[in-house]
């Protein structure tokens, strides 16, 4: 903080400090984002891992007529 408002006025300080607070709280937002974003991706990689089938889907030699229309 010191160092981001270290060549403003004094009458200036408080808009400099206060500015340099929003930017902070900005990136701790996108930070947060990026976690909550993160844990959402693991989760649907553990419920696709979980769900997947390997192997080649089995048919059915004797299926039903289908008609298109």
């Amino acid at each position: 903080m010191s160092l981001a408002t270290a060549d403003v006025r004094a009458e200036d300080s408080g808009v400099a400090s206060a500015a340099v607070t929003t930017a902070q709280a900005g990136l701790e937002a996108y930070s947060t984002a990026y976690w909550w974003s993160a844990a959402f991706f693991v989760a649907g990689l553990v419920a696709s891992a979980l769900l997947y089938r390997p192997g080649l889907p089995t048919t059915d030699p004797d299926p039903a007529p289908v008609v298109h229309m």
